[in-house]
């Protein structure tokens, strides 16, 4: 700031003297009035160069003065004055970031978390087992899940409520956990309730770090799930005693003129000659190669019209069997569709008609229409 002021002082000290050499030639051509212009002109040059002097000069002594001031806008609408740049202590601080200011409550303020209320809380059972192999920590679903009160289950071994047949796998699984062969261990088990009777639950566990030798882990109650996963078990075994006492062979296969199964009863060796695994899982045999090569087309063309329709089908041909038998078969299906309507499968039964006959035995059990709309192969 010094170096400018000394450059405005020369400045009038230059000016000044170009002034008075001015002032002394027009005296001399035109007297008086010329000195009266000469003098206004002065006050008008010199009085902004003066005040412009002593604003340098107070900008000296008041940094804060040498340059504009700039306000902005905080985020939280507050104004923040802006200095100029002159040292480091005059910028915002350095860990001041944009956005909304974030404050860290000290620890002693923060609001105490109790677990112990949501152990309690939870659907699961929790628990500790001790080096021992004894429960040391219960939670309260123990009891509404079981019925044992947590007092008179507490220092017992876990083992002595797990069912007898899975205690063995189960003493192993927390005995690796306390030895610290493994880290931890999930398994499904049934435990004895107090009535008695005995109920699923899905175990998961892991061992504790540290001097004591512990194991913690949740229960978690899954007898709804085992016991609908055990009605399914058997409807499919009803339903398969009952495909299988069947004379004939019930099927599911995909709508491609191989006639890919997906499904066949034991009814299919009877049919076929074949075990049901073969035409489901041979890649190279198909329900057409032992269809009659001069009924094939046939075959095709009527249920492929019928499922486009989506009616239910029926029809007669033949098939050469494993040994190499023609045998007349009479099939009854349907097409499978999606919610939109989407062919996904064929499901139907078939059974073996006499051979010698197969046109009379049609029409005698109702199918003469099958006969009259798309006649028989010969």
């Amino acid at each position: 700031m010094k170096e400018r002021a000394v450059s405005v002082v020369i400045g009038l000290v230059v000016l000044m003297t170009m002034l008075i050499f001015s002032t002394i030639q027009a005296f001399a051509l035109f007297g008086l009035g010329a000195i009266a212009i000469l003098v206004g002109v002065i006050v008008l040059v010199l009085v902004p160069i003066v005040r412009r002097g002593e604003q340098i000069k107070s900008s000296d002594d008041d940094p804060e003065l040498a340059q504009p001031v700039l306000t902005k806008i905080k985020p939280d609408s507050t104004p923040q004055t802006i200095k100029p740049l002159g040292s480091a202590a005059q910028l915002d601080p350095p860990n001041e970031a944009p956005g909304p200011t974030a404050q860290a409550l000290p620890r002693d303020r923060l609001m105490p978390v109790d677990y112990r209320q949501i152990v309690e809380h939870m659907e699961q059972i929790v628990f500790t087992i001790d080096g021992d192999g004894n429960i040391s920590m219960l939670s309260s679903s123990w009891e509404n899940l079981l019925d044992y009160t947590i007092a008179d289950s507490l220092n017992q071994p876990f083992g002595t409520f797990v069912h007898p047949e899975d205690r063995p796998l189960v003493d192993a699984q927390i005995s690796g956990l306390l030895r610290r062969s493994r880290d931890t261990c999930r398994m499904e088990l049934r435990m004895i309730a107090r009535n008695h009777t005995s109920r699923w639950l899905d175990m998961r566990a892991r061992s504790v770090s540290g001097s004591d030798r512990t194991v913690i882990g949740t229960l978690t109650d899954i007898n709804q799930q085992k016991e609908i996963e055990a009605r399914l078990r058997a409807v499919r075994r009803s339903l398969s005693t009952l495909l299988n006492s069947i004379p004939g062979m019930v099927y599911r296969c995909k709508s491609d003129r191989n006639w890919s199964f997906e499904f066949a009863s034991d009814g299919c060796l009877e049919v076929t000659g074949y075990e049901p695994y073969h035409l489901v899982n041979d890649p190279n045999l198909y329900f057409q190669h032992i269809m009659f090569p001069d009924d094939r087309d046939y075959a095709w063309n009527h249920v492929h019209k019928q499922v486009m329709l989506k009616r239910n089908f029926q029809l007669v041909y033949r098939i050469i069997d494993r040994s190499g038998r023609v045998k007349w078969i009479w099939e009854q299906g349907r097409g499978v569709y999606s919610v939109s309507g989407e062919l996904l499968a064929l499901e139907g039964f078939i059974r073996v008609i006499a051979d010698d006959s197969a046109k009379a035995r049609v029409v005698l059990e109702g199918f003469h229409d099958l006969i009259l709309d798309e006649p028989l192969p010969s």
